[in-house]
Parts: C-alpha cells; sequence; structure tokens
C-alpha cells in the first residue's frame, strides 16, 4: 500500500474520530483563569515541538548523499516525509495563530475568559490531530533508523603511553 493510500485511510479515521469526539464530549461553558498563562504555555510548547521538528528537518537534508536517505528516495518515501513534516509544521502555526487571536481579542485586564462548548470542542480536535500527526511523524521517523548503517569499530584496548615529553 502507498503512502497516498496510507494518508487518505489515517485521515479517514482521524476525521471520524474527531467527529465522534465532539458529539460525545459534553463539557459546559468553562471559565479559564489566567488565560494568558495557557495561552503562554500552549504557544511555548507548540513552538518547541516545531522547533525540534525543524531541527530533524534539517539534520536529514544534511544527509541528503547518506545511504539512508537514497534509500528513502529508491523506496519512493520522500513524498510521505515531506507531507509528515509539513502537516505537523502547519498544525502547529494553526494552533500558534489561533493563540494569538485570542489572546488578541482580550481586554488587557481580562484574567478570565469564558469559553464556549463548541470553541473546547474545537480545540481537543485540532489538538487531537497535531498529537495524531506528532505520532505518526516520530513513528516515521523513528522507522527510518532502521536503515541506518552499523558502526562495528574495533577497539584496540591495549594500554600505550603518550610519545613526547610530558612532565607529570
Amino acid at each position: 500500500m502507498n503512502y497516498k493510500c496510507k494518508l487518505i485511510i489515517q485521515y479517514a479515521c482521524l476525521t471520524v474520530l474527531s467527529i465522534v469526539a465532539y458529539q460525545a464530549l459534553k463539557i459546559p461553558d468553562l471559565q479559564i483563569h489566567r488565560i494568558e498563562f495557557v495561552l503562554n504555555a500552549i504557544i511555548t510548547t507548540t513552538t518547541t515541538i516545531s522547533g525540534f521538528i525543524l531541527t530533524s528537518l534539517s539534520i536529514l537534508l544534511g544527509l541528503n548523499s547518506h545511504p539512508i536517505v537514497e534509500k528513502i528516495k529508491k523506496k519512493q518515501l520522500m513524498g510521505e516525509l515531506v507531507w509528515r513534516y509539513a502537516e505537523s509544521f502547519l498544525i502547529g502555526l494553526i494552533i500558534i495563530i489561533g493563540c494569538i487571536l485570542l489572546g488578541a481579542t482580550l481586554e488587557e485586564d481580562t484574567a478570565i475568559l469564558f469559553v464556549s462548548e463548541k470553541w473546547i470542542k474545537g480545540g481537543v480536535c485540532v489538538l487531537m490531530w497535531y498529537l495524531a500527526g506528532l505520532f505518526f511523524l516520530c513513528k516515521y521517523l523513528l522507522g527510518i533508523l532502521k536503515y541506518t548503517p552499523s558502526n562495528d569499530v574495533a577497539v584496540d584496548n591495549t594500554p600505550g603511553e603518550p610519545r613526547g615529553n610530558y612532565r607529570i
């Protein structure tokens, strides 16, 4: 099964789960105290995860002529790799922009936010998509490790002396 079929099945399942979660959750309207702290925590966490994603991407780009990348290209999995990175990065940006917009619409002295049930359910669905995307990206990156060559290096354990004039 190629990666496009896997993606379609994965997103169909995620969509169904999101709809079921949206309909099944019975959440009353909430009051969130210290909303600035919550928004800052969400933005910081998402930014950190996106930074790790971009760092791993730059590492893979640096390995362009490495046998690992050659095997990925030979198995025609580069499209899936690009999609996994783009998905996690874009959903992270959506979360960050949503938090910034929510924070920008608050009045300066507002420390309590009244959140409707629809916003909470929508946030849970986006968070579920983000976490599932991160899970699949991590699974994909860990799957790449099986293509790494082994580093069996012989080690000489015989004691020796340094050459030259050294003071003790």
